[in-house]
This record gives structure tokens, C-alpha cells and sequence, in this order.
């Protein structure tokens, strides 16, 4: 890492947010959550893994974009829907 990876890093870190699909931890320590982790992330947010994607509000949906970013999911160039609606259903089939 440069230097200016450190600063990015440690100023997501002081602001209590994400920095570049990490989860910011300890200084220099970067990590992707996991698939366990990003299902409690969205429970513990409110969202509720049996609606429907088309029922979720907009507020809701960043919700859930916010969680795929921390878990680096990218989804299928022939996948058949958004980045939100794909992560959505992964979180739906995660037991």
C-alpha cells in the first residue's frame, strides 16, 4: 500500500465508515466480511430476508447495496437484474 491508501483508509476508519469494499478495522487491517456476517449485517439493519426485492423502499435497497460493497460481490455480466436485486437473492439462499 502507498501512503495515500493509508489515508483513505484511516480517514473511512475516523468517520466510522467504509473505505473502498473493506470493512475498515485496526489501522493497516483491511478485510471483505463474509456471507454469514453479511446476512447478520442486514438483519441487524431491519431488512427483512423474506419480502420480496420489488417491495423494498429506496432507503432499503442502499441498505443492501452498502452490504454487497462491504462484501465485494460483484454479480454475473448475464446476470438477469441489478447488482441489488442479485445480492438480495444471495442473501435470501445464505442459511
Amino acid at each position: 500500500m502507498r501512503t495515500k491508501d493509508f489515508i483513505l483508509l484511516g480517514a473511512g476508519y475516523a468517520a466510522g465508515r467504509l473505505s473502498n469494499k473493506m470493512q475498515a478495522g485496526p489501522i493497516g487491517a483491511v478485510r471483505k466480511i463474509s456471507k454469514e456476517e453479511a446476512k447478520e449485517m442486514a438483519e441487524d439493519m431491519g431488512l427483512n430476508l423474506k419480502k420480496d426485492f420489488f417491495t423494498l423502499n429506496r432507503y432499503e435497497v442502499d441498505k443492501v447495496l452498502e452490504i454487497a460493497k462491504m462484501k465485494g460481490y460483484k454479480k454475473a455480466k448475464n446476470a438477469p437484474g441489478s447488482k441489488a436485486r442479485m445480492f438480495w437473492y444471495y442473501l435470501q439462499r445464505i442459511k
